[in-house]
């Protein structure tokens, strides 16, 4: 664990081929989101290449951080980093449960507005990535 903190990179390098590689077991799935008379439909392999991408993204600025030798804010990359991963694996989890749930309309309804809160704390919480970074650019190291 401590070996993870001190190279928090290696997490997001790491995850980028599983996450494609789950895109193309679910190559033939489709996914759609419905925003009154609009229908956003897409598939699945993308959605996970367009992640791989993301989790590549912010792999590459934790390993910027990490050739300059600078350090980062303990706190806001575990949060950064819990929010990604678990945010992700429990909106996928719900989906799943909500595609299988009973048609108890008011349950349905609920499950919808956890999914809701949940994604948006996900994405709300990849605010700590530039700020985290940020402040590792900027501060200056201790010798």
């Amino acid at each position: 664990m401590h070996q993870l903190a001190g190279k928090p990179h290696l997490i997001y390098f790491l995850s980028i081929p599983m996450v494609i590689l789950v895109g193309y077991f679910y190559d033939a799935e489709m996914g759609d989101i419905n925003i009154h008379d609009t229908y956003i439909v897409f598939a699945v392999k993308h959605l996970c290449n367009l992640l791989g991408f993301l989790l590549g993204i912010i792999g590459l600025g934790y390993w910027l951080v990490y050739i300059t030798k600078r350090r980062l804010i303990n706190w806001m990359y575990w949060a950064h980093t819990g929010l990604t991963f678990g945010g992700i694996l429990l909106v996928w989890g719900l989906t799943q449960w909500y595609s299988a749930s009973i048609y108890d309309f008011h349950y349905k309804d609920q499950l919808t507005y956890s999914i809701i809160i949940l994604f948006a704390l996900t994405v709300a919480g990849q605010l700590l990535f530039p700020l985290n970074i940020l402040i590792g650019l900027l501060k200056k190291n201790k010798k």
